[in-house]
């Protein structure tokens, strides 16, 4: 069941980023080389959503959107964790 259920969230997810790509101007071939994967490992993403985390987090990279991981998984509000915006502006201090 859940299986079925993962597919249609992943064809969602795709169809989604698929979408974003399409609106910012990119073809597959510029968003891979944005994103820092082949052309194949990006069209194999954007058709199925397969092809890892670390892809994911770095096409949300391109659209700069890597602040939606604090939404999906919020820090606890006293574990001393740092906040994704704080993570995000560290990683924007080294380029």
């Amino acid at each position: 069941m859940h299986s079925k259920d993962n597919d249609e969230l992943k064809t969602y997810l795709a169809s989604r980023i698929r979408f974003e790509r399409k609106k910012n101007g990119y073809s597959q071939e510029k968003m891979a080389s944005l994103a820092g994967v082949s052309t194949r490992t990006y069209k194999r993403f954007e058709q199925s959503c397969n092809g890892g985390f670390d892809n994911f987090i770095n096409i949300l990279r391109v659209f700069d959107r890597l602040e939606i991981l604090e939404k999906v998984l919020p820090p606890p509000l006293s574990s001393g964790v740092r906040s994704m915006a704080a993570i995000i502006e560290d990683l924007n201090k080294r380029k």
